[in-house]
């Protein structure tokens, strides 16, 4: 106490006092300070802003919104194929409800195990006026997208010009719209061959132009156009060795871009990417249902009934009095002609299964 008393009452020890004061003081200044020129600042930006608002025609403002929402709902879009693309939902279980038609790069979708006959139609060496062949199996089956990928073999001489491959592929379009009102249709570009494909066929050559005119088909018909030109430059190692066929990776991927097109149709018609994420989620919900459903009854198939399991452990010939017969009771030997001799009761069969 004595010390403390000595400290305030020597010029020094006041200045010793002083001096946390003084900095104390000064320290609460300068944070009232900054808040007070944070607020001034965020005021003047507010008045800015408004300023700005005031000086912009109010069409222009609405569609400035209008905007950033479709920003933020074709962001939603993206976390729906993110979650495709990390295996939480299977690709394929998207195409419930999809016909697929085309020639045997789409046959493949079966061939390899991806799909079923229920929702492709192709056959290999068909072009697209073949696809006149399923419309009523198509229409049976009820489905709300159909996608189109026809052009390899019409592109090979079928055709003499791509405008006569167009002509015929729009009458088709068009069947399938009158057809199936309730399907949404899609048409997938010609996927480029490789070098190798082009030596042994010159026709392809004629895969771009080919697939510029069918674009503007899809265009001038108000389809939805697949563009899967740049398979070739991205997936090389995913052509077979023809140059012109696929190993089954790249059927995922085929998939995958074409849901992408469906994505983006329907949430441009609706604008509710929420709607959009929920039918993916149902789709995969039913998807997997489906398979549980169908992993049950085989495994109840593969079940053997009550008491076949006992009963398969014991004899089942009997001799007409009704006492069993042992496989001892008769002795068998091959004979020369590969057929058996029983020395029991029952007759020779030779070569009888």
């Amino acid at each position: 106490m004595k010390l403390l008393s000595i400290i305030k009452k020597s010029p020094a020890g006041k200045l010793i006092i002083a001096v946390p004061v003084i900095l104390l003081v000064i320290v609460i200044f300068l944070v009232f300070r900054k808040d007070k020129v944070d607020n001034s600042v965020k005021l003047q930006q507010g008045i800015a802003y408004l300023e700005s608002l005031e000086a912009k025609n109010p069409q222009d403002m609405i569609e400035e919104l209008r905007e950033k929402q479709r920003e933020e709902e074709s962001a939603k879009v993206d976390e729906i194929l993110a979650r495709i693309d990390s295996g939480e939902i299977s690709v394929w279980s998207q195409f419930n409800g999809v016909a697929i038609l085309g020639d045997s790069r789409a046959e493949d979708f079966v061939f390899d195990g991806f799909l079923t006959t229920t929702n492709v139609f192709a056959e290999k060496g068909t072009m697209c006026t073949d696809a006149m062949n399923y419309i009523d199996a198509v229409a049976a089956a009820n489905p709300t997208r159909i996608f189109f990928t026809y052009g390899m073999n019409d592109v090979d001489g079928y055709w003499n010009t791509a405008a006569e491959f167009i002509e015929g592929y729009t009458k088709v379009i068009n069947a399938y719209r009158e057809r199936i009102p309730g399907a949404v249709l899609f048409v997938n570009s010609i996927i480029p061959v490789n070098a190798h494909a082009i030596e042994n066929d010159a026709n392809y050559k004629n895969i771009p132009e080919y697939n510029e005119a069918l674009k503007k088909m899809a265009d001038d018909l108000g389809v939805c156009w697949i563009d899967c030109d740049s398979y070739l430059d991205d997936y090389p190692e995913l052509y077979d060795t023809d140059g012109q066929h696929f190993f089954p990776d790249m059927y995922p991927i085929w998939a995958r871009t074409m849901l992408k097109a469906a994505f983006d149709y329907e949430y441009e018609q609706t604008g509710d990417a929420d709607a959009l994420s929920q039918q993916v989620s149902a789709n995969a919900s039913a998807a997997e249902e489906a398979k549980q459903a169908a992993e049950t009854e085989s495994a109840d198939t593969a079940q053997p009934a009550e008491g076949d399991a006992e009963s398969a452990d014991e004899t089942t010939d009997t001799s007409g009095d009704g006492e069993e017969t042992s496989a001892e009771d008769g002795e068998t030997s091959d004979d020369a002609d590969g057929g058996t001799e029983e020395t029991g009761d029952d007759e020779t069969a030779d070569g009888d299964a």
